[in-house]
């Protein structure tokens, strides 16, 4: 689990179940825009669910919610409920909203501290994720 998580995707300018997530899992879901900000969460948390006990990653132990949620979070839905935090979920997030800040040009710390975060975040190995290859063309939402 990356000490930040993948970026949301703007999953409205993608064509339904266009993504193959898993054999017979497509994203986003078919007719997805009808669905209540719930539905559209349990959506995320079934896909999330699905790849979590799919093949490599199978496991008898079933993870948190929240981080179920937050380890896929770039498959969250436009519109989607939000989701329950934990402390360490608040954590992740804001870590997260300081990369963000960064990334936008609003963080007011020395440029050397947010190098030094930059690094200290940066993935030892360059292997990404197939998954995440995947939705590489999807347009990140900031």
């Amino acid at each position: 689990m990356p000490l930040f998580p993948s970026a949301k995707r703007d999953w409205a300018t993608v064509e339904e179940e266009s993504v193959v997530l898993l054999p017979d899992l497509l994203w986003p879901p078919k007719n997805w825009r009808r669905l209540t900000p719930d539905q559209r969460l349990l959506a995320v948390e079934f896909a999330s669910m699905s790849l979590t006990q799919g093949e490599r990653h199978s496991s008898l132990l079933l993870p948190e919610r929240s981080f179920l949620i937050h380890s896929f979070h770039f498959l969250v839905l436009p519109g989607s409920a939000g989701f329950p935090l934990d402390n360490k979920a608040k954590a992740r997030i804001y870590t997260y909203q300081s990369l963000l800040d960064i990334a936008k040009g609003k963080n007011q710390s020395p440029c050397t501290h947010q190098e030094d975060l930059l690094k200290a975040l940066t993935p030892l190995s360059k292997n990404s994720s197939t998954l995440l290859d995947k939705i590489n063309h999807i347009p990140v939402r900031i």
